[in-house]
């Protein structure tokens, strides 16, 4: 059940990047970039899924 979450969730990151690089001046894109990817990744929310994946073993 986790990878397709994280599949549906990549999705969607990949398309709000997407949206920010067409609309974002290069230097905040790259901010913008960099926080996505910090709060969507490995220490952001797929911890906090994982986290609650294991807390409801």
């Amino acid at each position: 059940m986790f990878k397709p979450i994280l599949s549906l969730i990549n999705h969607r990151k990949t398309r709000i990047i997407d949206l920010a690089q067409a609309a974002l001046p290069p230097e905040q894109f790259q901010a913008f970039r960099k926080i996505t990817l910090e709060e969507f990744g490995e220490r952001g929310l797929i911890a906090d899924l994982r986290a609650l994946f294991r807390a409801e073993r």
